[in-house]
């Protein structure tokens, strides 16, 4: 039988059923940049500076032990009055603030399942970039140099105090490789990219409230030292002064009126994200920032803490072109393995340091 022929069988005909329309799927969110919150940033500054506070109080206590300083006529001897105590003082800044990393990388791994370098942006530079970035922190130090003498500077503030013939190589480590990597990490990898994110989108009450207990904290951690500060005060028959009365009011009224302050920050925040500036913004208050985290080494004189600010500005500023963590840091450390280069030859190896500030 041929196809054509009315006798043979047909095969069923297959059946046809219209597959509905799917739209397309939207694209996936860009990943949050930084993972973390604001509020993340000031519980990890508060623990490493909790950590570090014990760390350096039980420093100082082993060590008055250890040299018969306990008795009560000597009591108000000054911390760091010796270069053993100034180079134990050291360590163990050096570890509290390890451990404010380690706390970080801790957080950020239970709390959002990310690593801690790539959120920080700890990237590798290509070797011009590399060159570029070492050139740029020998410039630096030589253009803090040179605007010195052209603000106010005291002729001896006390940092100067610290630097010894048995403290300085001490310092000259802790300078010129801890403490850039540890000054970055906390500035130019956690509060900038914070700062940033917050004056790009602004601020919403919402997140506003989970500010909330931190302001009772940081009223509660004043009144707490005001109370300690009085009680070392009545040890060592110190009468107590102003300005633990001014304090005090300061943690009242940050405690009662908690609730707007969180809406005065939010509203500021909404308010400088319509400048639509958030990378310039963010550079300018950690700049800022980074030089009063210094002022009290250099005696709150305002002319050396303008020009670390500037110097501030211009770490923030290389790590928002390069985007890498890493890049700052280098910068930070050349900047200051400059400076300690240049103390060393005035010193003769540091081993005068009469005169030299």
């Amino acid at each position: 039988m041929t196809p054509e022929d009315p006798q043979s069988p047909r095969l069923p005909e297959p059946e046809w059923h219209p597959v509905p329309w799917q739209p397309e799927a939207p694209p996936a969110a860009p990943p949050r940049d930084p993972v973390w919150s604001g509020p993340d940033v000031v519980l990890t500054i508060g623990v490493t500076l909790l950590i570090t506070l014990i760390l350096m109080l039980g420093v100082e206590l082993v060590w008055m032990i250890a040299h018969g300083l306990m008795t009560p006529g000597t009591l108000n001897i000054p911390l760091l009055t010796s270069s053993s105590n100034i180079n134990l003082m050291i360590v163990a800044q050096a570890l509290g603030f390890a451990a404010g990393v380690g706390f970080c990388g801790l957080l950020v791994r239970r709390k959002y399942q990310a690593s801690l370098g790539p959120a920080v942006h700890w990237r590798i530079l290509p070797a011009q970039k590399l060159l570029i970035v070492v050139a740029c922190g020998v410039g630096l130090s030589f253009l803090a140099q040179a605007l010195e003498p052209l603000v106010h500077a005291p002729r001896h503030v006390p940092m100067d105090r610290m630097f010894t013939p048995h403290t300085a190589w001490v310092l000259a480590i802790y300078g010129v490789i801890l403490a850039p990597l540890f000054e970055e990490f906390f500035f130019r990898g956690l509060i900038y990219p914070s700062l940033r994110r917050s004056f790009a989108a602004g601020m919403t009450r919402e997140e506003a409230r989970h500010w909330l207990p931190y302001f009772y904290a940081l009223a509660a951690v004043l009144g707490l030292g005001v109370a300690f500060r009085y009680l070392a005060q009545q040890i060592r028959h110190v009468p107590a002064g102003r300005v633990e009365e001014w304090v005090l009011l300061g943690a009242m009224i940050l405690a009662a009126g908690a609730v707007w302050w969180v809406r005065v920050m939010a509203a500021g925040f909404r308010l400088l994200a319509r400048l639509h500036a958030p990378e310039i913004l963010s550079i300018l208050i950690t700049g800022v920032l980074f030089g009063m985290m210094h002022s009290s080494q250099l005696a709150w004189a305002w002319g050396p803490v303008l020009v670390l600010s500037l110097v501030g500005m211009i770490l923030t500023a290389v790590r928002a072109w390069t985007d890498s963590l890493l890049a700052s840091t280098l910068v930070h450390a050349t900047y200051n393995g400059v400076l300690f280069v240049m103390l060393f030859i005035q010193s003769k190896g540091f081993h005068n340091f009469h005169g030299i500030h």
